[in-house]
């Protein structure tokens, strides 16, 4: 039987609440394991520029070697439950240097190039990030991040081990990913300091972003969005894709920063060297945000960059055209998109990625 207009409109709502809620609870857990983990990490007081500087070398020597490529090959035959723990600790390791190499990068662009209470600044900063990324084909990576994108663990058309970085072994590709590492974390660094200089109230913005996102998902806004697009000029669409990855990205830094302050305050997370119990509160937020990401088979929502990117083959008009439980289709054809490349989970602004996140 098929079903009435009404009962299919009623089923699409549904699902609309559905994906708008693991979604939002797919934030929730990722920002834990990473807050978790930074937070641990500057209690013990370990340097940003050391742990930061092996985690880039080790990042280039796992992908020059192709570590990911041979366990692909080398654990076909075995068994599901031996599979889903080699991918976990290949995952969490790749999780954890993405969080020391975003906190180096966050340490570097502080000292040198972002101080604190000046905004003019973070805007300059901010907007030679976007123009980094929308010239390299890389914007939708600042917007790619919970609860606008995710990656599931168990996608059959993408490989079941996550890539050391995103373009692939050869050490000149190795090379740029690292380096489009650091216009992401300005985009980033750039909105979260904006709201931290304006004092806006993190638990509130946060859960404001959280729901405009959601109320995004719900009612498909991007593929009307795309609709009324339709008919216009390559480059009308660009800029329209452009203002819309835009607004996407003040979402997600939004969420980030407002989940990731309202974990550092309620938790004493801050007090690193007052509060004795500050490092296993890190240590058990980080767990338990590692533990939801496996169980929403989410875990590889937590790799940012250099491990993940999102492509827009320069042509930012894709981000106009779909939303979480729908399937990307570029409105122009011949983009080239992150679900194209790595059979990723469509979202909002038509990739499947992450970037990251945050500051401490």
């Amino acid at each position: 039987m098929t079903a009435s207009p009404e009962e299919a409109e009623g089923n699409g709502l549904v699902s609309g609440l559905l994906a708008a809620a693991l979604d939002v609870v797919t934030s929730f857990a990722c920002v834990a394991y990473w807050c978790g983990v930074w937070s641990f990490l500057d209690h013990y007081r370990v340097s940003d520029y050391i742990s930061g500087g092996v985690a880039i070398f080790l990042v280039a020597v796992l992908a020059i070697a192709g570590v990911d490529e041979f366990f692909e090959k080398r654990f076909t035959a075995r068994s599901s439950a031996g599979e889903d723990v080699i991918m976990g600790l290949w995952t969490c390791l790749l999780a954890v240097l993405s969080i020391l190499i975003w906190r180096i990068s966050f340490q570097l662009c502080y000292d040198l190039i972002l101080p604190q209470k000046d905004d003019i600044r973070a805007i300059v900063v901010t907007l030679i990030g976007v123009a980094l990324l929308v010239a390299t084909g890389r914007y939708p990576t600042a917007s790619g991040a919970p609860p606008i994108g995710y990656v599931a663990d168990k996608d059959p058309s993408r490989t079941r081990f996550a890539k050391a970085v995103f373009s692939g072994s050869k050490p000149s590709k190795v090379l740029t990913d690292l380096a489009l590492t650091v216009p992401v974390v300005f985009v980033w660094a750039g909105v979260w300091m904006l709201g931290d200089n304006h004092s806006v109230p993190p638990l509130a913005s946060g859960l404001c972003c959280s729901a405009i996102a959601a109320l995004f998902t719900i009612c498909t806004i991007s593929d009307h969005f795309r609709a009324a697009c339709e008919g216009h000029s390559r480059i009308v669409s660009s800029v329209l894709g452009v203002a819309w990855t835009s607004l996407l990205t003040l979402l997600v830094v939004g969420v980030w920063r407002g989940i990731w302050e309202t974990y550092d305050e309620h938790l004493h997370l801050q007090q690193k060297h007052e509060n004795r119990w500050a490092p296993h509160n890190a240590a058990g937020l980080a767990v338990a945000g590692a533990i939801g990401l496996i169980v929403l088979q989410r875990h590889r929502s937590a790799l940012f960059p250099p491990m993940d990117f999102a492509l827009d083959a320069g042509d930012q008009a894709h981000h106009l055209c779909s939303h979480t439980v729908s399937t990307a289709k570029p409105l122009v054809e011949g983009v080239v998109n992150y679900n194209s490349m790595q059979g990723g989970d469509s979202h909002l602004d038509g990739t499947a990625t992450q970037p990251a996140e945050p500051t401490p």
